[in-house]
């Protein structure tokens, strides 16, 4: 040990603001990453993921309290129907473990395209073969209904081929108003 470092550690000359520094830098990164954890989670929409049609049917009052709600079920063959005068799909989802239990619902997309009104490609009925929906929006609890404004539609490996061509015919949608 040198001289200068033996005075230094015997007469207490040591810095001692570099550790000063270092915790309050530490307290306000600390309180910086609580601020902002708290902004993120109290600024989103509330989201229920996932229930099936049935669910929904049996627990509607308790589930109208979240903004987004993501239903899953069966198209009911021949329900579906696009609008005339906007951009609106209606349909009815079956439970997928009860047949009973359905919903209506309304698909109006978030963004409309100059192209018309934009739709999975998926999203038809084809005769014969059930349909696996996923829908997410919003309960409309005087009407009975879901708004939807996202729509997932779930097709097997060899329902639709990778070049966008059906595999599968497709029903031809009517238009309904």
């Amino acid at each position: 040990m040198s001289l200068r470092a033996r005075a230094a550690w015997r007469f207490g000359t040591r810095r001692a603001r570099a550790p000063r520094r270092s915790a309050g830098l530490l307290l306000s990164l600390l309180a910086f990453d609580v601020a902002f954890l708290v902004w993120i989670f109290s600024s989103g929409p509330t989201l229920l993921y996932a229930v099936d049609v049935r669910e929904l049917v049996e627990r509607r009052a308790e589930l109208e309290e979240y903004d987004l709600i993501r239903v899953r079920g069966l198209l009911v063959p021949g329900s579906l129907g696009k609008s005339r005068s906007r951009c609106e799909y209606q349909f009815r989802l079956r439970s997928v473990h009860d047949a009973a239990a359905s919903l209506f619902v309304r698909y109006r997309p978030r963004a409309v395209e100059d192209s018309g009104c934009p739709a999975p490609e998926t999203f038809c009925e084809v005769p014969g073969r059930d349909r696996e929906v996923s829908v997410e929006g919003r309960l409309d609890g005087a009407a009975a209904r879901l708004v939807a404004t996202e729509i997932v539609v779930k097709a097997g490996k060899y329902e639709f081929r990778g070049d966008g061509a059906e595999a599968l015919p497709c029903a031809p949608v009517p238009w309904v108003r």
